[in-house]
């Protein structure tokens, strides 16, 4: 059924739109405000970490549409978010600004014992994503440590080092490697 001209809808990445990239979700349509400045406010949005994509289209056709390519929003930290998408119809300028209103983010700490005395310790992670692998430590050999403490074991002095990793998940997989 088609749905009535309305002025200007956003569509894009279903995480945030509901259906992705449907003109025709009345929920995602824009309000217009002074000097041809249009807002739609998406509140309570869960989000993971990762880029977004939207764009603002007239009349719920992508016959004039903006900006030429996807717009893009990222998210840094997992969590709720509430999330203004402005549009200006004269200068046909797209903007949307994300408010972290609740992490889900938490601290995982890993710690390793040098007892084979290595002259640097780094530590690479990784867990299988839904479409590639998260590193939450870049890549290999992943991130050099620094010495936290001490420990005595069997009356020898180790160095130990620890990695605090915050994310929405502890890493499946941890090496400890030099």
């Amino acid at each position: 059924e088609p749905v009535a001209p309305a002025g200007w809808t956003v569509a894009g990445s279903a995480d945030i739109f509901g259906p992705a990239w449907d003109l025709s979700a009345t929920d995602n349509d824009m309000t217009e405000g002074d000097g041809n400045v249009w807002t739609l406010t998406k509140t309570d949005v869960q989000l993971s970490r990762g880029t977004y994509e939207y764009k603002v289209a007239k009349d719920h056709a992508w016959n004039e549409s903006y900006p030429e390519q996807n717009a893009q929003i990222t998210i840094t930290e997992a969590g709720k978010y509430d999330i203004t998408f402005t549009f200006n119809s004269d200068t046909k300028t797209v903007d949307a600004e994300a408010t972290l209103t609740q992490s889900s983010e938490q601290t995982f700490t890993a710690t390793f014992v040098n007892t084979d005395k290595w002259t640097d310790v780094y530590a690479y992670t990784w867990s299988a994503g839904t479409t590639t692998e998260i590193k939450q430590l870049g890549e290999w050999p992943g991130t050099k440590l620094e010495q936290s403490s001490t420990k005595e074991i069997y009356g020898e002095t180790y160095d130990v080092y620890s990695v605090s990793i915050k994310d929405e998940a502890a890493p499946e997989k941890i090496i400890f490697n030099n």
